[in-house]
């Protein structure tokens, strides 16, 4: 056994990076399947963030913990494409046309920033070319491939590794022979599933078998090379589907009906205009539809009045479960979008777990009868909760996770504060943006999954909940084309 340390940094992008899924068949990176086939002397630090493209990446924290720690003899893996390519994200795009002095172009960015620092430092490059994205019509000739408008990425990875000298693993190539012969349906067996059904399919995102399949060829490829890397490798073993194929054990399938509204007709919520719809839903602590809980949600004088203003605070935003009004909008899973808004808080008990805002999520619930703390859906918030002594802006939850930004303010909001929020979604990015009190509030989400339970349809709008009611002023929702599909 060869006794020799070695430190393996990876950055990339999703089908690289480390997850937390609710899915049937959880989303893996396949940089988490590299100690697979490593012997123990070899420490992989997996730095990849899902979302991020060499442009973006750069301005992360673990950007920063990589150019802290690489040092002399350690190995530097790098796996970007899926997001550069993405022409109408300016915060990610990179052009493949351009050569390596233009300060636009994918190469540009993986010399400047990664082989350059690597090899600086004394450390070794490798390159690696992005795994294909699973076609319906088994073409890969086109964006399946990563061949866009704005060049070819495979071909300029490989050209730049070529040019610098440096080591590559071209994955494009391997992934597009293997799904050519397997055809889409058994190739969708290497990917994530956001539900038992095969439509459920993602078609960029690996599953467990998936990223322990294309780890395996990393190291068949590395095996084949001088490096000293390859005389940590193990158990060369090509995984099979019976048995590396895992369910997530605690997935639980959901129960939703979709919001249709061309049938619905509603019985609580009315007297709204240019499809806009109102609600309350989940954990309300009791009917959200009695007038008695006071959850509100109307349209009076070109303003949106939505919250709930009873003697008895009731509703919620929580780390657990959530209970809101909201006034939504119905949008299809292909739409990009903007939404922006003025908020001013008309009424407020001062108390935690409270909050109001602009939201964009995955499913809506209409005409609930009971009280339902099962709905942790997925959604982001441009906006406002309370917690203890503190007033917390912008947050979200994914997968059931509630995670918030850590921008605080002390003391909680009070009626008359006033707030211009607004949401940017393109693609799976979206960003949100909050000013308020003379402060400015920004966060991109990247991936995000808005059809986890509606894969049809995602839903914008305005909320309120527990003791706050707010209105709503200036509403734009503007049309930003369709969406460019991964």
């Amino acid at each position: 056994m060869n006794n020799e340390k070695i430190n393996l940094y990876v950055v990339g992008d999703s089908t690289l990076a480390l997850f937390h899924d609710a899915y049937y068949y959880p989303r893996y990176g396949y940089a988490t399947k590299l100690n697979c086939f490593l012997d123990s002397n070899v420490n992989v630090i997996n730095l990849a963030l899902s979302g991020r493209s060499s442009k973006s990446f750069i301005k992360e924290e673990n950007y920063s913990k990589l150019k802290e720690m690489l040092d002399k003899n350690d190995y530097l893996f790098i796996g970007f494409g899926h997001n550069d390519e993405k022409c109408d994200d300016n915060l990610r795009f990179t052009s493949a046309n351009l050569n390596i002095e233009d300060k636009n172009s994918f190469k540009y960015y993986l010399y400047e920033f990664y082989i350059k620092l690597a090899l600086e430092r004394g450390a070794i490059p490798i390159l690696c070319t992005p795994i294909v994205r699973n076609s319906i019509t088994n073409d890969y000739t086109g964006v399946s491939a990563h061949i866009t408008k704005d060049g070819n990425y495979q071909k300029a990875i490989i050209d730049l590794a070529n040019k610098i000298g440096v080591y590559y693993i071209d994955l494009t190539t391997i992934t597009k022979e293997l799904y050519l012969s397997l055809g889409y349906d058994e190739a969708c067996y290497f990917h994530a599933w956001v539900n038992s059904s095969i439509k459920s399919v993602d078609a960029t995102h690996l599953n467990t078998f998936g990223a322990k399949l294309m780890a395996y060829f990393v190291c068949c490829e590395i095996k084949k090379t001088k490096l000293s890397l390859a005389n940590h490798i193990i158990n060369l073993i090509k995984p099979i589907k019976s048995i590396d194929l895992v369910s997530n054990p605690d997935y639980k399938e959901p129960i939703y009906e979709g919001f249709d509204a061309k049938k619905y007709v509603p019985k609580t919520w009315t007297g709204f205009s240019d499809g806009w719809y109102g609600t309350a839903f989940g954990d309300c602590g009791d009917s959200p539809i009695e007038k008695g809980n006071c959850f509100i949600a109307y349209e009076q004088n070109n303003e949106f009045i939505v919250g709930q203003n009873a003697g008895t605070p009731k509703g919620k935003i929580s780390l657990g479960t959530d209970g809101i009004a909201m006034i939504f909008k119905q949008i299809s899973i292909d739409d990009n979008i903007k939404i922006s808004a003025k908020v001013k808080v008309l009424e407020t008990k001062e108390i935690k777990q409270a909050g109001f805002g602009l939201m964009i999520r995955d499913d809506i619930y209409v005409e609930q009868n009971l009280p339902n703390s099962n709905i942790r859906s997925n959604y982001i918030a441009a906006g406002f909760y309370t917690s203890e002594g503190f007033t917390n802006i912008i947050y979200k939850r994914e997968n059931t996770s509630f995670t918030n930004e850590n921008n605080l303010e002390t003391g909680f909001y009070k009626a008359n504060d006033e707030a211009y929020l607004e949401i940017t979604r393109l693609g799976q990015s979206i960003n949100v943006m909050v000013h308020y009190k003379g402060k400015s509030y920004e966060k991109n989400y990247y991936d995000f999954d808005l059809a986890a339970i509606d894969n049809k349809y995602y839903y914008i709008g305005m909320f309120a909940t527990r003791g706050t009611v707010c209105s709503f002023s200036e509403v734009v929702v503007a049309d930003l084309g369709k969406a460019i599909k991964a």
